[in-house]
């Protein structure tokens, strides 16, 4: 689990911190069929082309599925399983991070939200951060890599 938070904040942590309040805002999508992975990122620009917040969504498939688990598996040791996860998640989260997962019968629903101004140091530590990107460029990078933003 601490896998999985790590590339959410990953994926959405290659920015520079942003100041004053929301000016516009981009939602970029990408789906990755192989693996039934929907991914979307919100991206709100501050003033001076900077990033005020990000906040990514993923949409995997069910435990049953990833974990390719049959019939045989209870309903209860799944929903273990699942507050687990959920326990996890919320032992995780930093100062300027939120996260939260939710599951159905179909998907897990993994979302975090990182506030850029009051993010706090060790998570831009534990993802090797250096360079800030601006709004702009950042939306640039995650068009090169597939996402397409409205």
């Amino acid at each position: 689990m601490k896998k999985l938070l790590a590339i959410l904040l990953v994926s959405i942590l290659l920015t520079g911190c942003g100041t004053t309040a929301k000016k516009d805002e981009k939602t970029c999508k990408i789906a990755v069929d192989e693996v039934g992975l929907d991914m979307e990122v919100t991206v709100t620009k501050a003033e001076a082309d900077k990033i005020k917040d990000l906040e990514l969504t993923m949409k995997a498939p069910s435990l049953t599925k990833v974990l390719h688990m049959d019939e045989e598996v209870s309903k209860e040791d799944l929903k273990k399983l699942q507050q687990q996860m959920i326990n996890e998640i919320n032992t995780e989260v930093l100062p300027g991070v939120g996260a939260d997962i939710t599951f159905t019968d179909d998907n897990i629903i993994c979302k975090a939200k990182i506030d850029l101004e009051n993010v706090d140091e060790r998570v831009l530590q534990y993802i090797n951060y250096k360079e800030a990107l601006t709004y702009s460029e950042y939306i640039t990078r995650l068009e090169s890599v597939g996402f397409t933003c409205k």
